[in-house]
This record gives structure tokens, C-alpha cells and sequence, in this order.
């Protein structure tokens, strides 16, 4: 699930609801300011490997996190 929280973007405020399968490879890109999560609604386990652009810092993290039913985003995982 992908939810625009862009001020500036024409997609602001929008959810997108993306379903991968396991034929083929797929890649998905995702721009800054975009929230995103991650749900495995198939019957066995999912691998999701993810590629930066930077490497992570621990100490001056680049990433918010929030609960995965924040009010902030308009979306129920379980629809």
C-alpha cells in the first residue's frame, strides 16, 4: 500500500494499492514522502528485498515511522 503524503504532488492524499505475485520479478519504485507498508496476503512466505540510494544511518535516521493504522493515513490494511 502506498499513500501520497506530497504537498505538492497532483497524486497528494491518494492510496494505491499495489498486488505483486510470485510470477516473475517485479520492481517498484517509490518516491520520497510516499508512506508505504508491505502485506504478504499469500499462503506462503514472501522475500522483499529492498535496494536504497543511500545506506542507512543510525544516528541521523532519514525515515519516519509510524504505526500501521496511523490516522494519518486514510487506508484499512484489512480491505
Amino acid at each position: 500500500m502506498l499513500y501520497d503524503a506530497r504537498l505538492d504532488s497532483p497524486t497528494h492524499g491518494v492510496v494505491q494499492k499495489v498486488t505483486l505475485t510470485p510470477q516473475g520479478v517485479r520492481q517498484l519504485l517509490i518516491p520520497v514522502g510516499v508512506w508505504h507498508m508491505n502485506v504478504n496476503i499469500g499462503e506462503s512466505e514472501a522475500f522483499l528485498i529492498n535496494h536504497p540510494t543511500r545506506g542507512y544511518v543510525h544516528e541521523r535516521p532519514d525515515r519516519l515511522l509510524l504505526p500501521w493504522n496511523a490516522p494519518e493515513i486514510p487506508s484499512d490494511v484489512a480491505e
